[in-house]
């Protein structure tokens, strides 16, 4: 009899290990940390904005879960909403609460399970600079892609066959470490440069990465097309390194801006183009 136990549990352990395996790389699709944020850029065909959501809190409800509560704010109009979720972990399923009834609501599994109408694949890809795993799903006209260790990135709704609604991260900030579509090396760059803002045109927010070669003091500032300054973006010493910045035009108008970076004997310019 000890035998047979014995063999069974040399049967049982690798599934065990396995499936264990399996539920902690899905847990890693869903970052959710106080602090942690991602910011996208969300193309509707007639207009254009950008989103950023963000954990804030950390909620007790009267169910006796707990709950992180996750904030999405538009970056144009400034509206904010707000969900409550929760992951089981031992099953990779996050919830999400709904307060009128006090119950988890809307199960979203992290495993993938090919069945109609839901397709998954795993891929390695680069995500936001980095090398990541990354978890693809499909049904009719709907797309969702998630990365390893950063979350969704991707996503697409369509409505059979026309353009729908797109949304593409261009920013996360998970576990106090920040993440870009420019991988941070650690060599020391050979050039001052102003990166291509991402995305151009926009609305209201645009991406764009600053490198410098060695320590200087340096001024990012925008112009508009009248070549008034509108904005600092930064105006200080900096050491060698590649630096992320975010532009916010939400209290601009539509319109050409350049962005103008300056130190010791640089200076690099790029144009935007803000379409509200």
């Amino acid at each position: 009899m000890a035998k047979k136990i014995i063999g069974v549990l040399l049967i049982l352990i690798p599934f065990y290990a396995s499936s264990q395996t399996k539920i902690d790389t899905s847990l890693s699709f869903f970052p959710n940390q106080v602090g942690d944020q991602w910011i996208y850029y969300r193309d509707l065909g007639y207009m254009r904005d950008s989103l950023k959501v963000e954990v804030k809190d950390i909620v007790s409800m009267p169910n006796g879960k707990s709950y992180r509560l996750f904030t999405t704010t538009n970056l144009a109009s400034g509206q904010v909403d707000s969900v409550y979720k929760r992951v089981d972990s031992t099953v990779a399923v996050v919830w999400q609460y709904d307060p009128r009834l006090d119950i988890d609501i809307f199960p979203d599994s992290l495993l993938s399970t090919n069945s109609y109408p839901y397709y998954y694949q795993w891929i390695q890809g680069k995500v936001l600079g980095t090398i990541r795993t990354i978890r693809k799903s499909f049904m009719t006209d709907n797309a969702r892609y998630w990365a390893s260790g950063i979350g969704l990135y991707y996503l697409y709704e369509g409505d059979y066959g026309v353009a729908g609604l797109r949304e593409t991260l261009i920013y996360a900030k998970i576990g106090g470490t920040e993440y870009t579509s420019v991988p941070k090396v650690n060599i020391i760059p050979s050039s001052f440069n102003l990166g291509q803002p991402y995305p151009n045109p926009f609305n209201p927010v645009s991406y764009f990465t600053l490198t410098v070669n060695s320590k200087m003091h340096v001024r990012v500032e925008v112009v508009n097309s009248l070549g008034q300054m509108i904005s600092v973006l930064a105006d200080r010493v900096f050491s060698s390194g590649y630096y992320p910045f975010l532009w916010n035009a939400n209290s601009f108008a539509s319109g050409v801006y350049y962005i103008i970076a300056s130190g010791n004997d640089n200076l690099q310019v790029q144009r935007l183009v803000l379409m509200k």
